[in-house]
């Protein structure tokens, strides 16, 4: 399949409007770009930063709505002047001093746009002293990869890498977040247990990032540090030769080399192509260099909704590792007998204090048959629904919101 019409079919999947006002949208996939960044706090480094920001705004242009700098709560709209004299301020800060700053085409903070940029420059003493990474993170629409638009994606891409200090970065498909991003974890858990293929979590740098990759995506940035951890530039390009057949390339650019998986990104969408082969030869060629462990790329459960843990963090870290690591398998509850053998006398265990109520949340979509009897609760449709066990789970599929997904809290015991 095409892969426009791949994405037509699978996009309300993975689009969200806002509970108050569906028609703007809080989560969505999109095309997304990030650079981790090292010494992003010297001067020459700043100063190409805000470079970078003005070759951004050629791209985006006047699709632009808002910004912040400095502070979230330092929110403006977007103009030309403004943007100019935020970028000049980020040329001139000091070494001592923090930059961060994000701009969007959304219709507010709460909201997300297929166009912006999002970043953060450590001050020097806490990367120093605490080993921190900076970041870029770029939004751009899938719609900008047609005609010529892979050509200029990928140059796109080498000449930001020559020009910030980038240590590591990936670039492909991923879901796009608005500032409020914490609000809506969930539903990106879901999404991303069906897209594979997409990159995941706040780009916020944990340090173990330092030690090595995120994961693969349809383009992998690699500093040319990295090579010799990969046997060496020759060495890598071999092994890249010997998986072109699973549509994997290699392109250098000033700093380093891009790890190239197919013509065009995949969405590992599970209903279809889960494994993506060049995704998973990517990850094969790169693993030696993929960090050992993941830090939990969301903040935890606020009601029980399931989010990313530690444990399906590094699920996710090695979902092309194998089929059937990601998305994880439901654990069976293992049936014991219900009281001693016959030959064996019974014995009283001690009395126990009560515990505290537990549960797990268990979840389900229209169409499917519902897997537990009970009182099912849909967010988006705002309403609760007695269902048996077998019987299919209402719909719509759909809202203007998003895709409609069932909640079942599961009580312990």
């Amino acid at each position: 399949m095409e892969f426009f019409e791949e994405w037509d079919a699978a996009k309300w999947h993975f689009t969200y409007g806002s509970e108050d006002d569906p028609d703007k949208v809080v989560l969505q996939g999109g095309l997304v770009i990030v650079f981790y960044l090292l010494k992003s706090y010297a001067q020459a480094n700043r100063s190409e930063l805000a470079g970078v920001m003005r070759r951004l705004e050629e791209i985006m242009g006047r699709r632009l709505h808002w910004g912040y700098w400095e502070h979230p709560r330092k929110r403006g709209k977007y103009t030309p002047e403004r943007f100019s004299a935020f970028a000049e301020s980020v040329r001139t800060q000091p070494p001592t001093h923090v930059v961060q700053f994000t701009w969007s085409s959304g219709q507010g903070y709460d909201f997300v746009g297929d166009w912006g940029m999002r970043g953060f420059s450590q001050m020097s003493l806490k990367e120093e002293a605490w080993k921190d990474l900076s970041y870029l993170q770029i939004y751009l629409p899938v719609e900008v990869l047609r005609g010529d638009g892979r050509a200029a994606f990928e140059k796109l891409l080498a000449e930001l890498a020559m020009r910030l200090p980038v240590l590591h970065g990936h670039a492909g498909l991923g879901f796009q977040q608005c500032d409020e991003f914490h609000r809506y974890e969930n539903l990106e858990f879901e999404q991303a247990e069906q897209f594979l293929g997409f990159d995941v979590g706040d780009p916020l740098a944990h340090d173990e990032l330092r030690e090595g990759i995120k994961s693969v995506n349809w383009y992998t940035i690699l500093h040319r540090s990295w090579l010799e951890k990969l046997g060496g530039r020759e060495a890598l390009e071999r092994a890249v030769q010997d998986e072109a057949a699973n549509g994997l390339s290699l392109i250098d650019y000033a700093n380093g080399v891009m790890v190239k998986a197919g013509e065009w990104p995949s969405l590992g969408w599970t209903e279809r192509d889960p494994q993506p082969a060049a995704y998973v030869a990517a990850n094969r060629l790169l693993k030696p260099i993929r960090v050992p462990e993941l830090r939990c790329l969301h903040m935890g459960s606020i009601v029980g909704e399931v989010r990313f843990d530690e444990m399906s963090s590094n699920e996710w870290l090695r979902r092309f590792d194998a089929p059937g690591i990601w998305p994880p398998r439901p654990v069976e509850p293992i049936a014991f007998p219900s009281g001693p053998a016959m030959d064996e006398p019974a014995i009283s265990p001690p009395p126990q204090a009560p515990q505290p109520s537990g549960g797990r949340v268990l979840r389900a979509y229209p169409g499917q048959p519902c897997p537990r009897d009970g009182d099912w609760f849909s967010p988006f449709l705002k309403r609760t629904e007695r269902l048996k066990e077998g019987e299919p789970m209402p719909g719509p599929e759909t809202t203007r919101q998003g895709a409609v997904t069932w909640y079942l809290r599961e009580a312990d015991g």
